[in-house]
């Protein structure tokens, strides 16, 4: 009866102990966790040129999860304003919010991909964690020449 008794009161002190832990809270080295993304739109000129790129944007984001600063790579560079067109989208996504920390940094890569056929609407494909891949729609370009 006393080994009952002993295994009965060590029972409920484990479920009292698994009821009492809470869950613990996102620490700032783990990976920031997307919210929500938004894709660049390509400008004209690049679409028009079929301009195949990377281009990798640095952002940092406050406790709200907010981005407060993005920024091309240092020493990356990149063609007919498709750096201005990744930090402008990189500055609009959202992250999961974590108060404890002051800021966290992570990398998104926009991969600017080749033009697809004419007629074609576009296309944009999040790849977890931090990569947005955008294809435009081919664009027409007039050769005529200039009478």
């Amino acid at each position: 009866m006393r080994k009952l008794l002993l295994i009965v009161c060590s029972v409920l002190v484990c479920v009292h102990n698994l009821e009492a832990t809470e869950p613990a809270a996102p620490s700032c080295s783990e990976p920031a966790v997307v919210v929500s993304a938004q894709a660049p739109n390509i400008p004209e000129l690049a679409a028009k040129a079929g301009v195949v790129m990377e281009v990798p944007v640095e952002v940092t984001i406050d406790g709200a999860g907010v981005v407060v600063a993005a920024s091309v790579l240092p020493g990356f560079r990149a063609s007919m304003r498709l750096d201005e067109a990744a930090t402008s989208a990189a500055r609009e996504w959202q992250f999961a919010p974590i108060p404890a920390c002051e800021s966290r940094v992570a990398t998104l890569t926009f991969d600017f991909k080749r033009p697809l056929p004419r007629g074609h609407p576009g296309r944009v494909v999040f790849v977890p964690p931090y990569r947005i891949e955008v294809a435009s729609a081919a664009v027409l370009v007039d050769v005529r020449p200039i009478p």
